[in-house]
C-alpha cells in the first residue's frame, strides 16, 4: 500500500478533494481564457439539466470574466 499510515477513508477523501480541485481549476482556466463571443457558440443545455446547474453554466459563459463565478 503506497500510504501505510493512512486509512482507506483518509486516502479516498484526499483523492476526492484533489479531483474536485483539478476540475474547478480546469473550468476556471477554460472559462477565463475562452469567452464565447455569441450565444450560438455556447453548447446547448440539455432539458434534463437542473436549472441550478444550467444557471451556473450560463454564468461561466459570460463574455465579461468579472461576472463569472469564483471557484473557491
Amino acid at each position: 500500500m503506497p500510504y501505510p499510515d493512512l486509512s482507506f477513508s483518509e486516502v479516498t477523501s484526499a483523492v476526492v478533494r484533489q479531483v474536485q480541485y483539478l476540475l474547478q481549476a480546469q473550468l476556471l482556466s477554460f472559462s477565463k481564457n475562452r469567452p464565447f463571443s455569441t450565444e450560438s457558440e455556447t453548447p446547448e443545455i440539455p432539458r434534463c439539466c437542473p436549472s441550478s446547474q444550467a444557471n451556473v453554466m450560463k454564468r461561466c459563459w459570460d463574455a465579461n470574466p468579472d461576472k463569472r463565478p469564483e471557484m473557491d
